[in-house]
């Protein structure tokens, strides 16, 4: 015969559970994990998805502000299912400083896009910024160096600008 008061102890420990993992579910549907997914290898040049991830991972934004990235394509070494993208990368943080728009971190230079191909689709799973842990000569080969001094994106340029009035139209609506 079962102890009713075990019985009782029993499914309130199970409905606690449940209820415990139904509140762990909610909770992380809250959240959005951003896996920045690109698509296919012809979405890659000028993907928003990249710009979110340069924005996201790589600049370090100081001030509190919003970052705007850049970049172009320097070349690609395809290694079966990992894909490795250098780049020419330019990142600026704007924010409001007493009412106007002001620039706060800014980041430029060469660097590699870590890519994971998974049938038809692609998404960045690492990088590395030389600079910060390593050295530029090492990080990069020289023949993505050669095209990067080709091909710097930097401030002053149609890149700098497109970015400020992107950033002008941000904080007009915040």
């Amino acid at each position: 015969m079962i102890n009713k008061g075990k019985l009782k102890t029993v499914i309130i420990a199970a409905l606690v559970f449940i209820c415990l993992i139904l509140l762990g579910v909610i909770v992380a549907s809250q959240y959005k994990f951003h896996r920045y997914e690109i698509g296919s290898k012809e979405d890659f040049a000028g993907s928003a998805e990249v710009r979110r991830y340069l924005e996201d991972k790589v600049i370090s934004k100081s001030f509190g502000g919003k970052a705007f990235c850049r970049y172009e394509v320097l070349g690609t070494e395809d290694k079966n299912t990992i894909i490795n993208q250098y780049i020419s990368y330019y990142c600026q943080e704007y924010h409001r400083e007493n009412g106007t728009l002001a620039q706060g971190t800014g980041m430029a230079g060469p660097g590699l896009l870590v890519l994971e191909r998974n049938g038809e689709t692609i998404k960045i799973i690492g990088h590395s910024i030389p600079g910060f842990y390593e050295d530029t000569q090492t990080a990069i080969p020289a023949q993505y160096l050669r095209e990067y001094e080709k091909h710097q994106i930097s401030s002053g340029n149609p890149a700098d600008l497109e970015m400020q009035h992107e950033a002008e139209l941000y904080f007009k609506t915040k």
